[in-house]
C-alpha cells in the first residue's frame, strides 16, 4: 500500500458515502468526486482517478441500489454494480491500495431458515442480487487487497430509502401497506461506514494482513424484523403520542413489483466480530440513534 494516507470514496453523495466522507475526514484527506467530476458510468475514467490520485484506501459505496429499477436497467446496473468494482480493483492492485467494498444480502434467494454465512451459496433471486454477486467476483478476480462488507436494509438520516419513504408518506397521511412475509436487519448507514472504515484501518499499510484477513464478511444489525415490523417501529419513533396513520401488514404476494425479493435476508455477522471485534448492535437501537431528536 503506498505510504502517505489518503482516501477515496466512490459514491459520496448516497447513504453510506456520506457518512464515510464524515468519518474518514479528520483522519486523512477524503477525495469524493461528484458526478460532474467522475462520471463513474465510464470506467475508463475512473481507472485514470485512481491513477492520477493515488489513494491509499478506495471505499467504493457507489452502486444502483434501487431493486426495480435494476430489473427495468440490467445493462446500467450491470456496469455500476459488477463491472466497475472489477475496475477499481485493478486499479487498486496497479498501485498497491487498500478497496472496501459493499455488497448485498440480495445476492442470497432467501430459502434458508437461519442467517446466511459468507460461505453459503449466493443464489441470487433478481438482477441487483445477481449484479452484486457479480461484482464481489470482479473484484475478488484482480486481487487486490480487499474488503468487501455484505449488509441489509440500509436507511439513514439523509438520502433515499425505506426509512425515509415511510417518515414522507405517514407525514402525508397516507394508508401504508407494508411487506411482513420478508425477514431481515435494518442497518444504519453510519454504523456500516465506521465499523468498515475501522476494519481498514485495524489492517493499516500491512499487505500481508490485508491479504490473510481480507475477503468478504457480513456486517449487519443484530435481530431480525420484517418490512412491516421495521415501518410500525418507526412509525413510534415518528409520531410517538400515537396518533400516527395506519400502517397494514400484506403478504410477498400482495406486494406487485418487478424485482423477487429473498423471504429470509439475515446474515450472520459472527466473522467480522471475530476477525475484527466488531459487535453490532441490535436495529431497534440503531434506529433510536439514527432518528433521535
Amino acid at each position: 500500500m503506498s505510504i502517505s494516507t489518503s482516501f477515496l470514496v466512490l459514491g459520496g453523495t448516497g447513504q453510506i458515502g456520506r457518512e464515510l466522507c464524515r468519518h474518514l475526514a479528520p483522519s486523512a484527506p477524503v477525495l469524493a468526486p461528484p458526478r460532474h467530476v467522475l462520471d463513474l458510468a465510464d470506467l475508463g475514467a475512473v481507472a485514470a482517478y485512481i491513477r492520477a490520485n493515488q489513494p491509499s484506501v478506495i471505499f467504493n459505496a457507489a452502486a444502483m441500489t434501487a431493486v426495480d429499477l435494476a430489473e427495468r436497467e440490467p445493462v446500467a446496473a450491470y456496469r455500476l454494480n459488477a463491472e466497475l468494482p472489477g475496475v477499481i480493483g485493478e486499479s487498486a492492485a496497479r498501485i498497491g491500495a487498500g478497496v472496501v467494498h459493499y455488497s448485498s444480502d440480495y445476492v442470497f434467494n432467501g430459502m434458508s431458515d437461519t442467517p446466511y454465512l459468507e460461505s453459503d451459496e449466493a443464489v441470487p433471486l433478481n438482477v441487483y442480487g445477481a449484479t452484486k454477486l457479480a461484482g464481489e467476483r470482479a473484484l475478488s478476480a484482480t486481487k487486490a487487497m480487499s474488503l468487501t462488507f455484505r449488509t441489509s436494509w440500509v436507511y439513514g438520516a439523509q438520502g433515499s430509502n425505506f426509512a425515509l419513504t415511510v417518515r414522507r408518506k405517514l407525514s402525508e397521511g397516507e394508508r401504508l401497506r407494508v411487506v411482513d412475509d420478508q425477514h431481515g436487519a435494518p442497518t444504519w448507514s453510519r454504523l456500516i461506514a465506521t465499523e468498515s472504515a475501522r476494519c481498514a484501518a485495524l489492517l493499516g499499510s500491512d499487505a500481508d494482513l490485508w491479504h490473510d484477513r481480507g475477503g468478504i464478511y457480513h456486517l449487519t444489525a443484530s435481530g431480525e424484523t420484517t418490512w412491516y415490523g421495521f415501518a410500525s417501529a418507526l412509525g413510534v419513533i415518528f409520531y410517538p403520542d400515537g396518533n400516527r396513520p395506519s400502517i397494514e401488514p400484506i403478504t410477498s404476494n400482495e406486494f406487485r413489483a418487478a424485482a423477487r425479493r429473498p423471504r429470509n435476508s439475515l446474515l450472520n455477522s459472527d466473522r467480522v466480530e471475530r476477525a475484527f471485534g466488531v459487535r453490532m448492535p441490535s436495529w431497534q437501537e440503531q434506529l433510536g440513534q439514527a432518528f433521535s431528536p
